[in-house]
């Protein structure tokens, strides 16, 4: 807050007092005080609302079923195993239906709402063609605006067009000079985009809306850029609106990753600034949804989680551990999501999550070798006192492969009574093993 003034639109603030609803332990509402400053032009700026108490919220449960609270007492009701988002009514009349609990969770759900199907609204366009085409013809459209002429038919958006390519240029140690021309071209070479700013600079994004790796290319795509332009600064980008694992790869290549939850960011920037474009403000959903998916391990049954759930618990593990990498193992069973980590790289054995269950894997490449070291290393394992302790069995088969499953442990997972997974305590028992079992 800077002289009382709101940032979005510079009006006054007013002083006011908010009421924080939430259920008590003999299921009633009960409600406090606490004070906010709210812009008297109604743009709907707001501060000094604590983070736990942002709209939504999750204020009570029942069986498979959420209760949301959004402004001005509004609620609604989130079914979990159906995936849906009821329509909103007074939040009293839905608690007059009784049967519902404290919520002893994450309050804030904002996530909740973005992954949620809403009964009664339809989907984004980018959600019935999240091709990437559709991708690009979009990053092509939002970047014209940061032209000359993009101030005049929309100042918001420029000033957010601009400031994209102000995030990329810093990406490469540039600062974007003030832009005297924009050429945007599609499919240079095969590149996605080409962009071309001034006579300084050429940015390059190649994008992809799933995981990929293809480095070959995109060392391909810059030199036929280089060649085209030598008198050009090339910042080549690329964008992705999925996660993966790592982008060692392209970064290899020269690419610098712009990822979902920056795109975001500079999209919310935007909507502070008043972009009220429908094409835009849709894009942008799509993008909430998009990340939603990926923090829906949070709220939803382990036995409910999709690929994207997973990707997302194995993101938090990657943060929490420091190492490991994610992503899809096909096997004859159909594949699954995994997270693997070792503390050595050096060492032929390492840690994989396989969903459900947890192993010790073994990599010996030379079939003539593949059985005796499968025996030894168990017999290895077998005898540490943290093995037994941490309950890590045989697998129910021995197959030899490149690959080989040691030791497995099938209640890694830490549940809650919901069947919901306990976050801190799962990570604390991964942790634990991680410092505890020695590989080699």
């Amino acid at each position: 807050m800077k002289n009382g003034e709101c940032p979005n639109c510079s009006s006054p603030f007013i002083k006011d007092t908010a009421e924080h609803l939430h259920i008590d332990q003999n299921r009633a509402l009960k409600s406090g005080d606490f004070l906010t400053f709210i812009c008297s032009a109604n743009c709907g700026y707001e501060e000094g609302r604590p983070d736990e108490e942002a709209y939504p919220r999750i204020i009570a449960e029942r069986r498979d079923s959420l209760l949301l609270l959004y402004p001005n007492d509004q609620g609604r009701v989130y079914k979990k195993t159906e995936n849906t988002l009821y329509p909103a009514m007074h939040v009293e009349a839905i608690l007059r239906f009784g049967g519902w609990d404290e919520y002893n969770g994450e309050h804030t759900a904002v996530w909740v709402d973005a992954h949620a199907e809403k009964a009664e609204e339809p989907k984004s366009l980018f959600a019935f063609a999240a091709s990437e085409l559709l991708q690009d013809s979009f990053l092509c459209w939002f970047v014209q605006w940061a032209g000359l002429n993009g101030e005049a038919a929309d100042k918001a958006l420029h000033k957010t067009a601009q400031l994209f390519l102000e995030r990329i240029f810093r990406k490469h140690g540039e600062v974007l000079p003030e832009i005297k021309s924009l050429k945007v071209i599609q499919q240079f070479k095969e590149l996605d985009i080409l962009i071309l700013v001034n006579e300084h600079a050429a940015v390059l994004i190649e994008g992809k809306t799933c995981s990929s790796n293809y480095s070959d290319q995109l060392v391909r795509y810059l030199e036929a850029v280089k060649q085209e332009y030598p008198n050009r600064k090339p910042l080549p980008i690329f964008y992705q609106s999925a996660s993966q694992s790592h982008y060692r790869s392209y970064e290899g290549a020269g690419y610098r990753p712009f990822i979902r939850e920056e795109m975001m960011n500079v999209m919310n920037e935007g909507k502070s600034l008043g972009v009220q474009n429908d094409v835009f403000l849709d894009y942008l959903k799509r993008l909430e949804a998009l990340e939603a998916g990926y923090q829906s391990y949070r709220w939803l049954p382990v036995s409910g989680w999709t690929s994207a759930s997973w990707q997302g618990f194995y993101r938090l593990l990657q943060s929490e551990l420091g190492r490991g990498d994610w992503g899809y193992v096909a096997n004859g069973s159909g594949g699954f999501q995994g997270f693997w980590w070792t503390k050595d790289p050096s060492h032929a054995c390492y840690f994989q999550i396989e969903q459900s269950r947890l192993c010790i894997k073994l990599a010996e490449p030379d079939p003539l070798r593949q059985r005796e070291a499968r025996m030894k290393a168990f017999t290895r394992l077998i005898q540490e006192d943290d093995i037994k302790e941490l309950f890590f069995q045989k697998p129910v088969r021995y197959q030899n492969g490149k690959i080989m499953t040691i030791m497995v442990k099938t209640d890694y997972l830490q549940m809650k009574e919901d069947g919901g997974l306990d976050i801190q305590n799962t990570v604390r028992l991964l942790k634990e093993i991680d410092k505890k079992i020695t590989l080699f």
